[in-house]
């Protein structure tokens, strides 16, 4: 049998990425994409059994590590009250690690969250609303110290906040491939987005002290 060779291997990744990037996983084919990595298109299958198993190489190692920060953060909410403060550094710590990811891996992320229609991959941007949304209701509950005082309107508003911040970080990587620019601009929504929760977390502990 001949020896696989990694640098065909790597030209596939690369010519599949590309072609997932622009037209979607859907509309991308395995003919084009052999023909982008300078291959026959029958020796692609060679590599890999089809698009599916080509997307789960691309994307499957940085959807791992999301979905493990995503667990380990869920596993925090056990904390008990008493060590709130430790767990409000620990959501700061989660939220600069998975920025790190999208900045790393922005490319990836920007199928995972923009181009994966149609496969196990397509929840993952509504999961991660969720979980920001759950960070962010998490804070308003630690804000308003007594848990009684939390209310439907401030799910609501954890909600709008975090579809906001995944929505424009999903824009900026589908709309900038430069990681220079990707980087300056997912820094500048950061910088609005935590500059407005702040207001929103001083205009709630203002009116836990009415």
């Amino acid at each position: 049998m001949q020896k696989l060779k990694e640098e065909v291997r790597r030209a596939i990744l690369n010519a599949a990425l590309k072609s997932f990037k622009e037209q979607g996983y859907a509309a991308a084919s395995m003919r084009k994409i052999a023909q982008d990595a300078g291959i026959a298109a029958g020796n692609i299958y060679r590599y890999y059994s089809g698009k599916e198993q080509l997307l789960d190489a691309i994307i499957g190692p940085v959807f791992e590590k999301c979905a493990a920060y995503m667990d380990e953060y869920r596993r925090m909410l056990d904390v008990p009250l008493a060590k709130e403060r430790n767990k409000k550094q620990y959501f700061d710590m989660v939220r600069d690690t998975m920025v790190g990811l999208f900045k790393l891996h922005s490319s990836e992320f920007m199928i995972l969250l923009n181009r994966s229609e149609g496969t196990r991959y397509e929840h993952v941007k509504n999961e991660l609303m969720l979980f920001v949304e759950k960070i962010l209701v998490d804070e308003f509950r630690l804000v308003r110290g007594n848990r009684e005082h939390y209310s439907g309107q401030d799910g609501a508003l954890a909600s709008m906040l975090a579809g906001t911040l995944v929505e424009g970080l999903s824009r900026i990587i589908r709309d900038h491939t430069d990681t220079v620019t990707i980087e300056m601009l997912i820094d500048r929504l950061l910088d609005v987005y935590n500059t407005g929760i702040a207001f929103v977390i001083e205009d709630m502990r203002g009116i836990e002290r009415l």
